[in-house]
């Protein structure tokens, strides 16, 4: 498995590079009873015809459903309403979102070592993601079923370091939501990313706000992720501002991503070859900041996946999983009439097998200011630090190969996520790297990043 995101050495003109945003769908969370969007979607039909001012809200109750992940209003897309596209579809109860991401990244010091093997991202000059995703929401309400939803969606990726993916066109989601009247039960069933649904490995919970996840622990373990959906079923229970959600979800290759992509072209494959069932929980509290209310979000959760990961030890298979606990409080709220703007401290703590996994801890502290730059409400800087130890099983087979193996390793990030224009977000990014790959005797890298999102 690749080292997390180091960054190649060129220098700063490739610093100028995009990521097309991750981004284009607000979504009713978990947080469904007090999220309005979450509330109008099932009342969307009986409602009065919107006001220009409230037209967005109604485009808003047809994102995609019960994630965890965010993104903007619909008001922030490059194309909005143009032409009347966005109400011609809502008078249908059918929601469209658009997201795309570019990331590049390049190195500013030597190596150390031969151009060959490519090892990390970063050590050249790296594509690390190029990606487009489509989605379509089908309110059921227009059909009598109130408070259900279909989705479905494709997603086309791309990058020119191979251990991150084959490039692909394939099945992005296929999803049917439901939630009982008052919101306090939700049911979400269907080929689903499970990163967006869980753990927040976003910084804020927006794939926006800064570069890069806050743990990549998780989906070693068999969690999914774009551009791989795969089979899954999500029941969320809520009490106020507590939520306990929990599922089952077939596995991503025990093989890896790679063999996952390899083995299944357009992403409808219901089974794969050593992919067992993983089982997850994670219990949270979230609220929303208010004029009254800063904001939290605090989780813990984990959970045990029995597919046959092969031991470093040789020792056959075994079953691996993950604990996790993450928060994030905003600390700061300087304009009662902005509430979401302020400045936010993080931590998230993973934990794994040794026997199966190279990462297998990893420890993160964040802080990020919202809306804090004068004339650019929109804009985020982050800084963040991450420790992540490799596994002694894995150290000990890669040194018997013949190999230098790292015990750990330390990334510190700082990233500035701009607003350019309605649905473009530019976020250029800067991290030292000790160790960078987890073999290999590499110097430490300092590498710069550049992330282009865009929302349609």
């Amino acid at each position: 498995m690749p080292a997390p995101h180091p960054l190649p050495r060129r220098g700063l003109p490739l610093l100028l590079s995009a990521t097309v945003g991750l981004a284009a769908l607000p979504c009713a969370t978990w947080a469904a009873p007090e999220n309005e969007q979450s509330q109008q979607h099932s009342q969307a039909e009986d409602a009065p015809a919107p006001l220009p001012a409230d037209k967005f809200k109604r485009f808003d109750a047809l994102i995609e459903p019960g994630l965890t992940t965010t993104y903007p209003s619909l008001s922030e897309t490059v194309l909005r309403d143009t032409g009347g596209f966005r109400s011609a579809l809502a008078d249908l109860g059918i929601g469209f979102e658009h997201r795309s991401s570019t990331t590049i990244m390049d190195g500013f010091l030597p190596t150390g070592q031969p151009h060959d093997p490519w090892l990390y991202n970063g050590q050249r000059f790296t594509v690390q993601n190029s990606s487009n995703a489509f989605n379509f929401n089908f309110d059921l309400g227009k059909v009598g079923l109130n408070g259900m939803m279909v989705s479905a969606g494709i997603i086309q990726a791309y990058t020119n370091f191979s251990p991150n993916s084959p490039d692909t066109v394939r099945m992005r989601t296929m999803a049917l939501y439901g939630k009982t009247a008052d919101g306090r039960l939700e049911v979400r069933a269907g080929y689903l990313n499970n990163m967006d649904e869980y753990i927040g490995l976003f910084t804020g919970g927006s794939p926006i706000l800064s570069a890069g996840l806050n743990g990549l622990v998780p989906l070693a373990a068999g969690l999914s992720a774009a551009p791989i959906s795969t089979p899954a079923i999500n029941v969320t229970l809520h009490a106020k501002n507590v939520y306990l959600r929990s599922g089952l979800q077939r596995s991503v290759s025990p093989r890896g991503r790679v063999d996952e992509l390899n083995n299944d072209k357009g992403g409808f494959r219901f089974s794969q070859p050593g992919a067992g069932m993983l089982y997850i929980s994670e219990l949270g509290v979230k609220h929303a900041p208010s004029a009254n209310r800063h904001s939290l979000w605090a989780r813990v959760g984990g959970f045990y996946n029995d597919s046959k990961y092969v031991r470093h030890d040789g020792r056959g298979t075994s079953a691996n999983g993950n604990l996790y606990g993450a928060i994030d409080y905003q600390l700061t709220q300087p304009d009662k009439g902005r509430p979401g703007a302020g400045i936010y401290a993080g931590a998230s703590a993973f934990w794994a097998p040794d026997a199966v996994n190279v990462f297998t801890q990893s420890y993160e502290l964040r802080t990020y200011a919202i809306g804090m730059i004068p004339g650019r409400p929109r804009d985020t800087v982050t800084l963040k630090a991450v420790y992540n130890s490799f596994g002694d099983a894995a150290v000990r087979s890669a040194r018997d190969r013949g190999q230098y193996a790292s015990r750990n390793q330390t990334n510190v990030t700082a990233s500035y996520s701009a607003r350019v224009t309605h649905g473009v977000y530019a976020v250029p990014a800067m991290s030292y790297i000790d160790n960078p790959p987890f073999t290999g005797d590499f110097r430490d890298a300092l590498i710069g990043s550049f992330t282009l999102y865009f929302m349609l």
